[in-house]
């Protein structure tokens, strides 16, 4: 009843929204001066009053009449009560009115005006379901003076906007569009509703309480007029329509509805013996399905090969697409020529049948295929195909239909990586280069002493030394694998590069036979023999021999690198 007083309040909430103000912050003496005369004169409203009773006697005629109204801050909706009692006598009363404050967002008038309609729709809708079991309305009126809104709510839903379309489909469903006619601005009683009063301007507005006057003469006298369709109107959504011919053959939607080889082959004969195309009643032999099998694909590849097709019975050529494959057609399938008529294999497998590369039949074959053998790699699934199919750029789509497969991901085996160990302690310390080194041999190699006429070559071997520290390397060449020419080939080594405190090596027979003799040597030297005169100069100069484990040159990778760089 005091919507109008009520959405004055809102307008001066919405302003400070829109100022974005705290709580504890001080509006702007604009809006505190508005707030202060609301504030006021709220104690005018108590000169406001209405009947606890509308007013209806048992056998009078009900009616509803509402409003709408929108403009830029906010929209809203009033419904009076027309009662017409058995004399004749005509009396109208306020029902409801609801007011909202338009969105802080930028709406156009026309949509504003709209949503004061569907606001309106729903005060019909809860005021009937109040009212149906006590009261029988006879007639109900909504009016409007948008004329832009009136013909969205004549209008289809399908050719409106999505915000339009929500709204219109509502209204529709809540009141029908029959119900809606257009009065002017002057006339509706909701122009002051959709602006707000203040307390003392809504004591004086006495129109408010019983609606416009002429709400007392007959429908046929008031100002109201049947909406008119607004053709140029931007809400609505142009349609362009496509007519395209349809020439799809029926077995080839049958394809599509089936996720399974087997029983689409066997659906399929059964129709074509309904067709009379197979003969006999009974279970379905190796032979009708075969023939269902042809049919299927001469069905795919008329609709992805059809030129191609025509070209072959025209003039026995094709397209440059598939000249490579040499097609021919052999009983009524496009089949590949190939080079292998002389070969001894089955004729199927010389002239496979060609088949595009998207096609729902092409993905049940393959699945078909995928399955029978027991869940096949790609490579083996595609040999196993090609020997009856030959289907454009397969690999790409055998692969996609297997990484598709729920039993191969759920089954397929996820590499284990070991966790790398600790380098040691000879690979991360700081040394002088070569005193911890490590050895392995490369070759043999063939090479020639000097140059003279009738000379031959010979093997020859190298002898790596690699440093642990630093990876620096250093070359020696020895004649053959013995335990002396790598006692040779370690003493210029040493000589060049210093005595060493750590040697590695993998378990080869001539490094087992060094560390033997060194072993010898070194005990010789710290026998009683040598202990007074070079005891003290040589003691310190012996070495300690490392071998890896036995087959495993991982152990020895530094070397094993180094040996591939220098080959």
């Amino acid at each position: 009843f005091l919507a109008p007083v009520t959405l004055f309040a809102k307008l001066l909430i919405k302003e400070l929204w829109i100022l974005q103000l705290d709580w504890d912050e001080t509006p702007p003496p604009t809006i505190v001066n508005r707030w202060i005369l609301f504030k006021n004169t709220l104690p005018c409203l108590s000169q406001f009053s209405i009947p606890r009773h509308i007013g209806t006697k048992l056998n009078d005629s009900v009616g509803l009449i509402g409003f709408s109204d929108a403009c830029e801050t906010s929209f809203g909706a009033v419904i009076y009560i027309r009662i017409v009692n058995s004399d004749g006598v005509v009396q109208v009363n306020l029902l409801c009115a609801k007011s909202k404050v338009s969105p802080l967002k930028f709406v156009s008038i026309p949509r504003l005006e709209l949503c004061a309609a569907h606001l309106l729709a729903k005060l019909f809708s809860y005021v009937r379901n109040c009212y149906q079991s006590r009261l029988k309305i006879t007639h109900l009126y909504a009016l409007s003076d948008s004329t832009v809104t009136l013909s969205w709510i004549n209008t289809h839903p399908s050719k409106l906007k999505t915000f339009v379309s929500n709204r219109v489909t509502q209204i529709q469903a809540l009141v029908g569009s029959t119900c809606w006619f257009h009065v002017s601005g002057k006339e509706n009683i909701s122009d002051g509703l959709s602006r707000g009063m203040t307390p003392p301007q809504f004591i004086e507005h006495n129109i408010w309480r019983t609606g416009p006057n002429w709400l007392k003469l007959n429908p046929e006298q008031w100002p109201i007029t049947t909406p008119s369709l607004v053709t140029n109107s931007l809400e609505t959504q142009n349609f362009s329509t496509i007519v395209a011919p349809i020439d799809e053959n029926p077995l080839y939607l049958l394809i599509k509805r089936f996720s399974s080889w087997t029983k689409l082959l066997r659906t399929t004969a059964i129709v074509l013996r309904f067709l009379k195309r197979l003969p006999g009643r009974g279970q379905l032999t190796a032979v009708d399905l075969e023939t269902a099998e042809n049919v299927l694909l001469q069905i795919v590849q008329k609709r992805h090969f059809i030129n191609d097709i025509r070209l072959l019975e025209n003039t026995g050529t094709c397209s440059a697409a598939l000249v490579k494959y040499r097609p021919f057609l052999r009983d009524g399938l496009l089949r590949v020529g190939g080079r292998l008529e002389n070969s001894q294999l089955s004729f199927d497998s010389q002239h496979p049948i060609l088949l595009p590369k998207r096609d729902h039949l092409v993905n049940l074959l393959i699945e078909y295929y995928h399955r029978k053998h027991f869940h096949t790699g790609p490579n083996l699934l595609l040999s196993l195909l090609r020997q009856h199919y030959w289907i454009l750029a397969a690999r790409g789509v055998v692969r996609n239909i297997i990484n598709k497969c729920n039993v191969c991901f759920k089954f397929r085996p996820k590499p284990e990586y070991p966790l790398m160990g600790n380098l040691p302690s000879c690979r991360v310390q700081e040394a002088k280069p070569f005193l911890k080194t490590g050895i392995d041999y490369a070759g043999p190699f063939r090479i020639v002493l000097n140059r003279h006429r009738g000379v031959r070559s010979q093997k020859a071997y190298i002898c790596l030394f690699v440093c642990l520290a630093v990876k620096a390397i250093h070359i020696e060449l020895v004649s053959d694998l013995s335990t002396s020419n790598f006692i040779q080939a370690f003493k210029r080594f040493l000589a060049r590069r210093g005595l060493c405190t750590m040697l590695y090596s993998d378990r080869g027979s001539n490094f087992v036979g060094a560390k033997s003799q060194l072993k010898d040597l070194f005990e010789l030297i710290r026998s009683e023999n040598f202990k007074t005169q070079i005891e003290a100069e040589l003691t310190i100069k012996g070495i300690q021999w490392n071998f890896i484990a036995p087959g495993a040159p991982h152990m020895g990778g530094l070397w094993e690198s180094n040996i591939k760089s220098v080959k």
